[in-house]
Order: structure tokens, then C-alpha cells, then sequence
């Protein structure tokens, strides 16, 4: 018989706290895991954000950018190339915050020589996009993220008809797992228990590397529980049931959320009324499929 006690939101699923403590391995994480990013990071995808940024300017003597979650820092690289060549002018005249949640990574970019030529153009900052943004003593035309929200610690609601569930996980180690310890003086291998203890530690620098073997070796099961009965707060759940509102009633669907995401969001919509906020996330693929505000589906839920 399932014990509810051990449903999870993905937001708080082991797989979830790995993925957050692989972070600490820095710019290699990229490689070391396999995760893509070259898509959200090319010169394509940078000449097109900066035609949609430019199309929307009004012309000033100064320009400030801010880039959330920079990831491999190769997308304001490549715009600040594109701008410094094709649009010197304003290239003369702005500067980019790229911003990351992890210093480790944010170190690893900030000490890379690709980015000297820029020197003048750049701001690096480490910022939680799960806290309070942080005072700024301008305001931002620009603030763009690419796979980023679906990145973060998210929760899973499904919309069937006017039913509002969310999905949790029953998450469990394989019990045939065989994880040799080769961080105490005698190897050893990691018992069950050893495992939960070690996931429980807190102790980054050792799961950051023995992390990813844990993971493959992660069984899931998704069980559905009612919007009313989750974890979510009273204002949240709101706001789900306001979205699912401006979608057909027939239509069914399943999307993540991330409460302090959306908080984070309408901080800088607040402080940064005339900026162009542009989000790139793996998201709905077809706009058109719902009947709701453009920037209701993509600046709160992604």
C-alpha cells in the first residue's frame, strides 16, 4: 500500500535536490551531465533577441541588460559580439548584468578571458531568482533568461476539464544500486541507508560528483493529488485557478510552476515597467492552442 507521507512535488523530489547540487561542478556541469544549451545560446538565437530588443527601443544614451540564470554565459557573449559589430553605437552605450544563482559557475565565467574584450560592458552578479531581487541603481530596457524555468524547483499541475490536480512523486533508490565510496580511507560500498544518509547531508562536494550515478538509479512513480490538498499556498492556488480560467474548459493539459518565480517576475515588472522581458523556456509550443493573455501564459508560467 503507497504511503502519502512520501509523495513529493517535484520541487522537493531527490532528483531535484541532485540537480540543484550538481550546479557546485561550475561550467562543466554542461558537459559532465549532458545538459543542452547550445540552441538558447547561439549567435541565431542572440541575432534575434536583439531585432525583438531593438524593434521595441526607444533611442537614450544609455542601455542596461540583465540576463537571469546565464548559464554557460555564451548568450550575452554573442550579443555583446553581434552589438559591438553591427550596432556600435549602442554597443558603446550598454552594459550587461549577467547574473547567475551559483557562484561557482558565475567564477568560472567571470575568469574566462573570452569576455575581456567587454570588460567595460559587463556587470557580474550572483542572484537567487527564488529571492528578492536585489536593488538596482538603474533600470533595466532588457531582461531576458533562456531555459530557465524549467529549471528550477517547479510543481506539476494537470487541468482536466475544471479538475485541478497536482502531480507528486514516490521516488525511491534501486535497491540493486552499487555505490562505492571512494571518499573514506577504506572503500566501501554504500548500503541503502548509507545512500538516503548521504542525500540527507548536505554534503555537496561529495554528491555534486557521485550525484549524477544516484540519479540514474532514481525510480519515480507520479501520483495525483488534489490542487486543494497540496503544499501550494491559498494565493498561489489562486492564481492556477485564474490561468486555467482563460483556457476552454475542454481543454486538458498538464504545466510546471514556481511560486517564487512568479513573485521574482512581478518584482521587475514593477520596478521595471518599460523594459522588454523575453523568456525562452521549453514551455507550450503552440500559443495559439489557448485563450489567454500572451504575457499571462509566458512572464508568470513560462
Amino acid at each position: 500500500m503507497n504511503n502519502k507521507n512520501n509523495y513529493k512535488s517535484r520541487a522537493n523530489s531527490t532528483r531535484m535536490i541532485l540537480s540543484n547540487i550538481s550546479w557546485n561542478n561550475g561550467i562543466s556541469n554542461y558537459f559532465k551531465n549532458n545538459i543542452p544549451w547550445q540552441l538558447s545560446t547561439g549567435t541565431h538565437f542572440a541575432e534575434r533577441l536583439i531585432r525583438l530588443w531593438l524593434e521595441n527601443q526607444k533611442e537614450k544614451n544609455t542601455y542596461y541588460l540583465l540576463e537571469l540564470g546565464c548559464g554557460s554565459g555564451m548568450l550575452s557573449y554573442n550579443i555583446l559580439n553581434i552589438l559591438k559589430k553591427n550596432h556600435p553605437l549602442i554597443y558603446e552605450n550598454t552594459t550587461i548584468y549577467i547574473t547567475d544563482g551559483n557562484q561557482t559557475q558565475l567564477d568560472n565565467i567571470s575568469s574566462s578571458k573570452i569576455f575581456n574584450e567587454h570588460k567595460d560592458h559587463i556587470t557580474f552578479k550572483c542572484i537567487d531568482v527564488l529571492q528578492k531581487i536585489p536593488r538596482f541603481n538603474h533600470k533595466f530596457d532588457l531582461i531576458f533568461f533562456t531555459n530557465l524555468i524549467d529549471s528550477l524547483p517547479t510543481h506539476h499541475i494537470i487541468k482536466n476539464d475544471t479538475t485541478l490536480n497536482e502531480l507528486v512523486i514516490e521516488d525511491k533508490i534501486n535497491p540493486n544500486l552499487r555505490l562505492l565510496d571512494t571518499f573514506s580511507t577504506q572503500l566501501k560500498n554504500l548500503s541503502d541507508t548509507d545512500i538516503e544518509k548521504l542525500i540527507k547531508s548536505n554534503n555537496d562536494y561529495k554528491l555534486s560528483i557521485m550525484g549524477s550515478d544516484i540519479v540514474e538509479n532514481i525510480e519515480e512513480k507520479y501520483h495525483s493529488i488534489s490542487l486543494e490538498k497540496s503544499k501550494l499556498t491559498k494565493k498561489i492556488r489562486h492564481k492556477i485557478k485564474s490561468f486555467c480560467k482563460t483556457v476552454p474548459k475542454e481543454k486538458n493539459f498538464v504545466f510546471n510552476i514556481q511560486p517564487d518565480f512568479i513573485t521574482m517576475i512581478d518584482q521587475l515588472l514593477e520596478k521595471n515597467p518599460q523594459a522588454l522581458i523575453i523568456g525562452n523556456d521549453f514551455g507550450a509550443s503552440n500559443l495559439t492552442e489557448f485563450n489567454c493573455a500572451y504575457e499571462s501564459l509566458l512572464a508568470s508560467y513560462g
